[in-house]
């Protein structure tokens, strides 16, 4: 695979065997408390012992394995039906969120939008999504900003670290960066407007429609991710 993977992984075989290991565990190859056996992994996709092992690591610190005393690596419960439903939790409570913050935005928080839409524009055309998107959840903070409801928004970083790096499928998806500057567009101008009930139904549509994707790009991820990796060990 090329480009980020969202795993910080120290090589990209190690990533390549995550993203495959966390595609079968998403998409249900693996259901919750079944087993992770290391040696099955290796001689599947013909790797040694060592990127196999640090890939399951990494997955135990995203919360998708767990470790059990005697047994070893178990499955986590995670599926696409979790996804959706984390993103329809934050669609619903974002959108309440904008509602409450974008009529308190002031002239110099428009600007800022302004500036980071510049710079998501820059990123995009440089192809350096992880920019893009860093910018991106930048300017929904931002967008917050007006908000007095740390509660809330407390809630909405629980929900975002709930999905671990699982996003990070479609960072290098066009379709999906195209999608994104489109929405944040029109979220700037009600932001500008100081409609905040618009500005919340963008972000409700926007966040449903990354749910779905999400769990397309993971339903096809297994046997991709298997033969991009298979294809860099050769």
């Amino acid at each position: 695979m090329s480009g980020a993977t969202g795993w910080d992984a120290p090589s990209s075989l190690t990533s390549s065997v995550a993203d495959w290991i966390a595609a079968g565990i998403v998409t249900g190859r693996w259901a919750a408390g079944d087993r992770l056996r290391e040696i099955e992994v290796c001689e599947e996709l013909g790797v040694s012992r060592a990127p196999v092992r640090e890939a399951i690591r990494m997955l135990h610190e995203k919360g998708l394995v767990r470790h059990v005393p005697r047994i070893g690596a178990v499955v986590s419960h995670f599926s696409t039906e979790t996804v959706m439903d984390v993103y329809e939790m934050r669609a619903v409570l974002e959108e309440w969120i904008y509602r409450q913050s974008v009529p308190a935005l002031e002239s110099d928080d428009l600007e800022q939008l302004d500036r980071l839409l510049a710079e998501m524009e820059q990123a995009r055309a440089a192809h350096d999504y992880d920019a893009f998107f860093e910018r991106g959840w930048t300017f929904r903070q931002m967008l917050h900003s007006g908000s007095t409801n740390a509660v809330a928004l407390e809630l909405v970083d629980q929900l975002r670290s709930r999905l671990h790096s699982l996003p990070q499928v479609l960072r290098e998806d066009d379709d999906h960066v195209d999608a994104t500057s489109t929405a944040y567009r029109q979220m700037r101008d009600a932001a500008a407007r100081g409609d905040g009930e618009a500005v919340g139904a963008v972000v409700h549509a926007f966040m449903l429609a990354v749910g779905a994707r999400v769990c397309e790009r993971y339903s096809q991820a297994p046997q991709r991710f298997g033969d991009s990796l298979r294809r860099s060990i050769q």
